[in-house]
């Protein structure tokens, strides 16, 4: 047994258990039926003591045997290697007993009965070995202390025949060796094979849950982690934090994978040394990590949020360069038997989502509106992929006045919509969702025929503006298609007018500014809106044909009672009015504004004092000369 593995010796001592009831059984019957052969010639005290005695000690065994209840695979190796040990000891009591006594009953017996007494103990000798075949060392004692006496004395005894039945012991002794030796080899090929199943098993499991780069728990392990989680456990509190890395996808980009590697390393070593009792950190896959928080508290989960957030404050180096790395991160807490791990983990999630709106590093806890606003999300995503829905997309159109003439000259084409069970969703959110799935080109398209059907309502001599985004004006393939429906309804292109922010206009203002030459070319005139509110204001009037400019409303909300603001207001006038460039004054709501405006060089007007968004079947009231607006 020295130097053999633990598997190894926890194998025999299973098989061991096994056979221990079968050995004693067998050796029990063997020595009766040879006390009863022998007892005719010899004393009944020597005939049947040793079989007494057997069958005691026997007792005594199976009595430990089944009092061992534990199992195998839970003692450690000294433990098994004692065990083995004992039946070594006992195997040679009982063996040189047995030989003992079969050889002494050989020499007192009648001659006759001689060939008996040898078979039983042979027979002895040989079953005890093939229930010991799990164990060599045990059954070599058997043959060695038990076979090879009891064949010497049948050899020597003087009878041809049991001479014969010694060397027939002999020969079977020898090919039980061999069948001994050779079970053992394969028991021991046996273990071998279930331990490089176990280790590839292991191996599997740890690939399967074990991040390959940070060498950290995965997503599979994750998940398992909340999914073992326990009532008492959740009782107890449990925090659940989404990291997810900022800045990492430019790093990936610009320097390459093998960079990207080494800052999520160096982030994952940041973390950890974050990390209290009780805090596990999993890598879900790319540049988001999660860490799971026992025994939590809302306070100790936020202090642990901030405490990462610093730890990525500052630069990682790597190969003489300096990376910026943030982190958004978004937490949920439970105290409650009944939540389950998937909406602890769409919390966190949702929470996260609302961190890294503002592309910044910031953290951010789950509450309860922040799921309300996910499932207001949700509904107004399968509404746009809902024809239905999607066909209840409406067009309403405010007027622009003239402040010379105090006529109506153009509208202003402004989505709406409605969503059952949601109510009014306004054009913002609506328009950055569909942006977001990639359908604005498809939502363009449907607002630009609702528009052309329009046309019909309006007269001749009024212009429509249509809001358009930089990437709808960047695509060249959506502009062909609304040139091309413009065509085929016979429509004026000169009567439209495209609206863009000038927040929008800090990309690629070179490329815009061809395409929209195209459009020039074709009669359509562009309008600058929301001026004064971003910064590229100056070189898009230096090289765009700008038709006309809107002015941010919130200057002339606040130019009510802020000099200062008034004046900004005023100054902006003038730069335009010194390049004759036409102004919009948007905003326009109430008796306040309209006197301000009575003093400065304002071209047009708009706003809710102005007169509100209405749909094309207001269009011949709101028309009536007797009732048009006038600015007095």
């Amino acid at each position: 047994m020295r130097g053999h593995s633990a598997s190894l010796m926890r194998e025999q001592f299973a098989a061991i258990k096994k056979q221990i009831p079968i050995l004693y059984s067998l050796l029990v019957i063997n020595s009766l039926f040879l006390a009863i052969v022998i007892s005719e010639s010899v004393s009944p005290i020597f005939a049947f003591g040793f079989p007494l005695l057997l069958c005691v000690g026997a007792l005594i065994r199976m009595i430990y045997w089944r009092r061992d209840i534990a199992p195998t695979a839970k003692l450690r190796a000294k433990q098994v290697q004692q065990k083995l040990y004992i039946v070594n000891i006992v195997a040679l009591l009982f063996t040189l007993l047995l030989g003992y006594w079969a050889i002494t009953g050989m020499v007192l017996m009648n001659p006759q009965d001689r060939y008996y007494a040898g078979f039983f103990a042979i027979l002895s000798c040989i079953t005890c070995t093939y229930c010991l075949l799990s164990m060599p060392s045990a059954a070599y004692i058997v043959i060695l202390f038990g076979a090879v006496p009891i064949s010497v004395s049948l050899a020597i005894v003087g009878d041809g025949n049991l001479a014969l039945g010694g060397l027939n012991l002999t020969i079977i002794g020898l090919l039980v060796t061999k069948m001994v030796q050779a079970q053992w080899e394969q028991l021991k090929t046996m273990v071998r094979s279930n331990m490089l199943i176990g280790f590839e098993k292991a191996r599997a499991h740890r690939l399967a849950n074990q991040d390959a780069l940070t060498l950290l728990p995965n997503r599979r392990a994750f998940v398992g982690w909340l999914d073992a989680l326990t009532p008492r456990q959740k009782e107890n509190g449990v925090g659940l934090l989404l990291i997810d890395l900022n800045g990492f996808k430019m790093v990936n980009d610009t320097y390459g994978h093998d960079v990207g590697d080494e800052v999520l390393k160096i982030s994952m070593q940041r973390f950890e040394k974050c990390l209290g009792e009780g805090q596990h950190l999993a890598r879900l896959g790319g540049d988001e990590f999660a860490i799971l928080v026992y025994n939590a508290t809302q306070s100790k989960i936020s202090a642990l949020a901030r405490l990462i957030i610093t730890s990525l404050t500052k630069q990682i180096e790597i190969n003489g360069v300096f990376h910026n790395v943030g982190a958004g991160i978004g937490s949920s807490f439970s105290v409650k038997r009944d939540v389950k791990f998937e909406q602890m983990l769409k919390r966190a999630d949702i929470a996260l989502y609302s961190a890294k709106k503002s592309r910044q590093s910031k953290y951010r806890p789950f509450i309860q509106s922040m799921e309300e606003a996910l499932k207001r999300r949700s509904a107004i995503e399968n509404a746009l992929t809902n024809e239905t829905e999607f066909a209840k997309i409406q067009l309403l159109f405010q007027p622009i006045l003239s402040s010379n003439s105090h006529h109506i000259v153009g509208l202003e084409a402004l989505a709406r919509w409605k969503i059952p069970h949601i109510g009014d969703v306004s054009p913002r959110e609506f328009l950055q969702v569909a942006q977001d799935m990639g359908l604005m080109d498809k939502l363009s398209e449907h607002l630009f025929i609702k528009l052309l059907e329009s046309m019909d309502f309006w007269p001749q001599n009024i212009w429509i503006s249509f809001n358009m985004s930089a990437r709808e004006i960047m695509s060249k393939r959506s502009l062909q298609k609304l040139v091309k429906l413009a065509d085929s309804r016979d429509f004026d292109l000169t009567r439209l007018k495209i609206e863009l922010k000038e927040t929008s206009l800090v990309t690629d203002l070179d490329a815009m500014i061809k395409i929209l030459n195209i459009l020039q070319s074709r009669g359509v005139g562009v309008i600058l809106d929301d001026f004064g509110s971003g910064l590229a204001a100056i070189s898009v009037l230096q090289k765009m044909k700008i038709e006309m400019v809107k002015i941010d409303h919130h200057l002339l909300h606040e130019a009510r009672n802020c000099p200062r603001a008034l004046d900004l207001y005023h100054g902006l006038l003038m730069l335009l009015r010194s390049i004759n460039m036409p102004v919009v004054a948007t905003g326009v709501e109430s008796e306040d504004h309209k006197m301000i405006l009575r003093a400065l060089p304002v071209d047009y007007l708009q706003g809710f004092y102005i007169g509100r968004p209405f749909n094309v079947g207001d269009a011949a009231e709101f028309f009536d000369p007797a009732k048009l607006l006038q600015l007095q």
